[in-house]
């Protein structure tokens, strides 16, 4: 699953223990990336390692966990005729117990990933007779959330595994009757400020459900949410949606769809004037983006934090202007710039046609463009 660390403590309010199934080693052609992984219970499903019959085992094999006490083991799998699979590849799978009273721990694990480190990664050491032993890993060596000592081999297979470009999401090895499992945790969810619950803003917030975003959903007409939301969106109706861009931490990502210009207008400016955003993308034309362009380099917005703001978002490509189109491409684009980080977000995104046409007419002005896109769009 893609966050399940954020999943789990909600899983085990439901289920009284879970077994986590790892892709822990794929060889060739698999489903899943290694990394992916699944929460199985008594009754309960949450996330996938790749659908066919290769999780109809996992299932089957965790389940068993689940009535016979174990709490831990692995399997292999070659992905061939005798699983019903024509993948051609090869997977070993990890399968660990867990139950509430590991709760407060992996809550632990969790709010320490959102802080500011080069990369997290979960050490889990099994040997033959003895309990689990986890901690958490950052920068090649244990933080304070430390379940034992760092043997030497466990420090070189951390570092050796942060060098690799990409990282692989998990790697099992085996060392003097241990097997660890050497897992890369994504990043916290990002938090995101949707501004505008129109049709776009609808269609975006179902799509976010299941992927690594938290959104506080802001607009300030009466009547405007639906009743049922996705659990990592929260609405808030207030008439004054500055105060989120206020009150928002560092780092958070902003997207702005109202039913007004003016309003629109306001919140870019204030998430600019304040300058601590990871990426701010505005819905809207060409001539939307450069107007907006005018306007904040007379409000006294610096040139180059003007050239920060995305209009119009979304990936280039998609021509649709179906409200469920856009936000498919935003969805995307989110996705995209989380993955390269989102400070790179401007050199990855800029090019093409319409932005040269943009470009032009703002510099005859002498205006530092927005970087835009192929519009989609017009707002």
């Amino acid at each position: 699953m893609s966050d399940w660390l954020s999943s789990l403590s909600d899983a085990l309010a439901v289920e009284p223990a879970l077994v986590r199934v790892v892709l822990g080693r794929v060889l060739g052609s698999a489903p899943r990336e290694a990394g992916a992984s699944m929460l199985v219970g008594r009754h309960a499903l949450y996330g996938s390692i790749g659908g066919g019959n290769l999780e109809f085992k996992a299932i089957e094999l965790a389940r068993a966990m689940l009535r016979e006490g174990a709490f831990w083991h692995t399997a292999s799998f070659p992905l061939g005729p005798a699983l019903g699979q024509c993948c051609g590849g090869f997977v070993e799978l990890w399968f660990e117990r867990v139950d509430a009273r590991e709760r407060h721990t992996f809550n632990a694990f969790d709010t320490a990933r959102s802080e500011p480190v080069s990369a997290c990664f979960l050490a889990t050491i099994a040997t033959p007779g003895q309990p689990l032993r986890r901690t958490l890993v950052t920068q090649c060596a244990a933080d304070s959330l430390v379940d034992f000592v760092l043997d030497a081999w466990v420090q070189e297979q951390v570092a050796a595994m942060r060098q690799e470009q990409p990282c692989a999401g998990a790697r099992l090895i085996r060392n003097a009757g241990s097997t660890l499992l050497l897992e890369r945790l994504e990043s916290a969810p990002t938090l995101t400020y949707l501004f505008g619950a129109g049709h776009v803003g609808r269609a975006l917030v179902r799509l976010l459900t299941d992927l690594p975003f938290k959104a506080r959903w802001v607009d300030g007409r009466n009547g405007v949410f639906p009743d049922l939301l996705p659990p990592n969106v929260t609405t808030h109706a207030s008439p004054n949606p500055t105060q989120f861009v206020q009150q928002a931490p560092s780092n958070a990502c902003f997207l702005v769809m109202t039913h007004s210009h003016a309003l629109d207008y306001e919140i870019c400016r204030e998430v600019l004037r304040l300058d601590r955003f990871c990426f701010l993308g505005l819905i809207g034309s060409h001539t939307k983006a450069v107007r907006f362009a005018h306007r904040l380099a007379r409000d006294g917005i610096a040139a180059q934090r003007v050239g920060r703001l995305v209009c119009p978002i979304g990936i280039s490509g998609i021509q649709s202007k179906q409200p469920e189109a856009i936000a498919v491409a935003v969805a995307a684009q989110l996705l995209r710039l989380r993955e390269l980080g989102w400070d790179e977000h401007a050199a990855h995104e800029r090019g093409g046609p319409a932005q040269t046409r943009a470009v032009a007419s703002s510099k005859s002005s002498g205006v530092t463009p927005i970087t835009v896109h192929r519009a989609r769009r017009e707002s």
